[in-house]
């Protein structure tokens, strides 16, 4: 059985004790959470034991850091006494490089994970980086944890910056555009529920057709774009560049964010 302590219970570490706990019992799910409230809501829902100090998560084979960034500092330099040597360390930290755990925790061997919020339906994208002091077998339990909620890729840790800003931020990106379609059929007189329910599906199809056809984003376009047609007449707007540079730029801020939280950059 693998213990795995969880220093922060917010909602992508409830992610990991759902996901953990439903592939059966192969884990031994512990957390650490200082607001009251919310460790009774994860007792209460979930067979995860709360640990009341940092130093019981020495007990645990993997501690895995879902905290905030603000909260990074703080944190770390008190754990870095508690934790014993043994204990392979698991950042899920937005924007906070390994190379900042290493320097702080030189003993451990270290992980970089960026999951996204579909987690939370065990439907996330992970990039996973590690630290050269990883095993193959410290690799293999972190990619099985994480496929516990989702899909995992390895990624180097100098790009996992370019993921947050890509899929680790991309929920939010995909529900900002699904609103406002709807919002622009409500307008044209669609019931902005209804709309919201058709464009949640076409989007999900959609995805679903990138999955498993294997068809480039191009060639799937052109299965729906007759020519002369409504949807060719809307790419037309779509593709102009001024779409694009505002797409590059959210994507450039998202990334330059991620790089300003790293205290060590």
């Amino acid at each position: 059985m693998i213990s795995i302590g969880l220093l922060g219970a917010g909602r992508m570490g409830e992610a990991l004790i759902k996901g953990l706990l439903g592939k059966g019992t192969g884990y031994e799910v512990n957390f650490v959470e200082t607001d009251s409230d919310r460790a009774m809501y994860i007792t209460k829902n979930y067979a995860a034991k709360r640990l009341t100090h940092l130093q019981e998560l020495s007990r645990c084979d993997i501690c895995v850091l879902a905290i905030k960034p603000q909260d990074v500092s703080s944190v770390v330099e008190e754990l870095s006494k508690a934790l014993s040597p043994s204990v392979l360390i698991v950042s899920i930290v937005a924007g906070i490089g390994l190379g900042y755990f290493t320097q702080r925790f030189p003993l451990h061997r270290s992980a970089r994970v960026m999951p996204n919020t579909p987690a939370l339906i065990k439907e996330g994208i992970s990039g996973v980086s590690f630290s050269p002091q990883c095993t193959k077998a410290d690799q293999a339990i972190v990619l099985e944890v994480f496929r516990s909620v989702g899909g995992v890729q390895a990624i180097p840790d100098s790009l996992m910056n370019a993921v947050t800003a890509l899929s680790g931020s991309g929920p939010a990106y995909y529900y900002l555009l699904t609103h406002y379609y709807a919002k622009i059929a409500e307008g044209y007189g669609m019931d902005y529920a209804l709309a919201l329910t058709m464009m949640t599906q076409t989007m999900l199809g959609a995805a679903k057709m990138i999955q498993t056809t294997q068809l480039s984003p191009e060639e799937l376009i052109r299965m729906v774009a007759s020519p002369g047609g409504t949807t060719e007449a809307a790419l037309k707007v779509l593709r102009e560049p001024a779409l694009f540079e505002i797409l590059t730029m959210s994507y450039s801020r998202a990334h330059g964010r991620a790089k300003e939280l790293d205290p060590s950059s």
